[in-house]
């Protein structure tokens, strides 16, 4: 299913649980004036993929997709199916196969991976992230050994698509600085004016300055202010960093 989203971008899913869910973000964050009245009578909830505006990729989109790991799909579509892992793994590569997905993947640009990843597709499309929570099915059929090696062998571009996808941005934890220190520290370094001037400048940073005891390395203020304070003198942005490391709480 390949959704098309505002400038120049394309999403690659299916329609699970979770892709509708991201379908709906879609809708209510691009096409809020979907014409949902046309839909069936008597359903539950909105089939969002529908709304969705849907087509074909072409040159110069940038294409997103998100995969699940390729062997509990397989089991999922195996369970969904009433099919045999015997006799999905003899479909393989027909038009009975249980992993379609597979015929689209020369087409994206990037994956991601659902299991953890949802958040960055979230923030690549420009949607909230939806909240989704999945339940697997009981008795989902296992592949011994020697299936697995067929797997591997039928389905290994997907495999390396998979491993390859796009990589967990590692979350550093802020340190916090005392704005007190920060100021002390400036004013020992001759920048304390140039910090008056930036926030009589900026209000909105002024505010945040007033209403925090701390400061986070995060924070617009001290991150907009690096380049600022490394460009007057002769320190780099990474003394800079470390200046404001030695102001921590």
């Amino acid at each position: 299913m390949i959704i098309k989203l505002p400038n120049q971008k394309a999403l690659v899913l299916s329609p699970s649980t979770v892709g509708l869910a991201i379908c709906r973000a879609i809708i209510e964050t691009y096409y809020p004036d979907a014409p949902r009245a046309a839909l069936p009578e008597g359903l539950t909830d909105q089939p969002w993929h529908i709304l969705c505006p849907r087509g074909e990729i072409e040159e110069g989109e940038t294409v997103y997709g998100l995969m699940r790991d390729p062997i509990h799909a397989f089991r999922l579509a195996c369970a969904a199916r009433g099919m045999s892992v015997a006799d999905a793994l003899a479909a393989a590569g027909t038009p009975f196969d249980v992993m379609p997905l597979a015929a689209d993947l020369k087409a994206v640009t990037q994956w991601f991976r659902l299991e953890d990843q949802i958040p960055v597709l979230s923030a690549a499309i420009g949607v909230p992230v939806p909240t989704v929570p999945e339940e697997d099915p009981e008795d989902l059929p296992e592949l011994d050994t020697d299936q697995r090696d067929v797997f591997e062998s039928a389905y290994g571009k997907m495999i390396d698509v998979y491993q390859g996808t796009y990589p967990v941005l590692v979350e550093e934890v802020p340190f916090a600085v005392s704005k007190l220190a920060v100021r002390r520290k400036l004013r020992e370094m001759g920048l304390e004016s140039m910090l008056d001037t930036f926030l009589s400048a900026n209000p909105t940073r002024q505010k945040d300055w007033d209403d925090s005891q701390i400061l986070l390395t995060t924070d617009p203020l001290l991150v907009s202010s690096i380049p600022a304070f490394a460009a007057a003198t002769t320190l780099t942005e990474a003394n800079v960093m470390e200046m404001l490391k030695t102001c921590q709480e």
